[in-house]
């Protein structure tokens, strides 16, 4: 594989297909009755993927739930009991009724929740970052097209 196409890494067959597809559209023009790519259309069509939305978005999503899953407290829990005996002179039992509730006194849960929100920020920018990658490498390979579409064309023109 050259150094400049490196980039399409087995980890990435989503990527990988995409060039594919669109060395095919450039290369086949007379099969399909569409117009050519542009740059933008390649990149909107990357990050319009499926599995590529996925993987920019759920690292956040996961950040999200954790984060609400701390800023939510608890149902409180209700307990009845009866206890005793019934004897000859009268009912003899006694029946409790007890709510439990967790309070935070510490302060811990707010430094949790804190930590939760930056987790979300952190996750947020690498989705960021990872969009950015992604469009990079988008444009990578249109470029990577269009040079060996410019190449096959002064070929075919020169008769090499």
């Amino acid at each position: 594989m050259p150094a400049r196409l490196s980039f399409f890494a087995p980890l990435k067959p989503t990527l990988s297909r995409c060039f594919a597809a669109l060395c095919l559209s450039i290369a086949l023009p007379g099969v399909s009755s569409a117009q050519p790519l542009t740059a933008d259309d390649v990149v909107a069509l990357a990050l319009e993927n499926a599995e590529n939305r996925v993987f920019i978005q759920a690292p956040a999503d996961a950040a999200q739930g954790a984060l609400t899953e701390l800023e939510t407290w608890r149902n409180p829990v209700l307990s009845v009991s009866r206890e005793g005996q019934s004897g000859l002179g009268g009912d003899g039992s006694e029946t409790s009724v007890s709510i439990e509730r967790d309070f935070d006194f510490s302060g811990r849960r707010g430094m949790q929740a804190d930590s939760a929100r930056a987790r979300l920020l952190a996750a947020q920018s690498q989705g960021a970052v990872t969009a950015a990658e992604l469009r990079a490498e988008a444009l990578s390979a249109y470029y990577a097209v269009i040079a060996a579409q410019a190449e096959l064309d002064a070929i075919e023109r020169f008769g090499a």
